[in-house]
């Protein structure tokens, strides 16, 4: 058995096109939008007639995916909150931003040396949220 470590919150998170489909439905949707949580088993579809970039922005504000949330008195996302850093964009991957080259180069005790130091810093967050909201 082999462990599987996830580098950041919510990696499990797909998004897909399927389509073009024919023959069409008998409302004329030719592609299906889906999104899928495999942690949680969550999935959501939803058949379109184009891919237009406005079908998909109305299907992820349908479903209430965000990146982040809105900010509270305390200046920081209750995802970041919780988790220590803003959630990890699709492009990210891609792309390969900065976060996401380093953690690929980590060996497993370095990433978990990584982990426990973020975690100590989530902790400090924490509690200066903490004091700002007593204030």
């Amino acid at each position: 058995m082999h462990l599987v470590v996830k580098p950041w919150p919510f990696r499990g998170w797909a998004m897909d096109l399927i389509g073009k489909i024919y023959p069409a439905s008998s409302k004329q949707h030719y592609f299906i939008i889906v999104a899928i949580d495999y942690f949680t088993k969550w999935v959501e579809a939803k058949p379109v007639k184009s891919t237009t970039s406005q079908e998909i922005i109305t299907f992820i504000e349908e479903q209430n995916i965000q990146r982040t949330s809105k900010r509270e008195a305390t200046g920081m996302t209750p995802y970041a909150l919780s988790y220590g850093h803003d959630a990890i964009l699709p492009m990210e991957i891609a792309v390969q931003s900065l976060r996401i080259a380093h953690q690929h180069s980590l060996v497993g005790e370095d990433y978990s040396q990584a982990m426990l130091l973020e975690l100590e810093g989530l902790d400090t967050s924490r509690i200066n949220t903490l004091n700002k909201l007593l204030a």
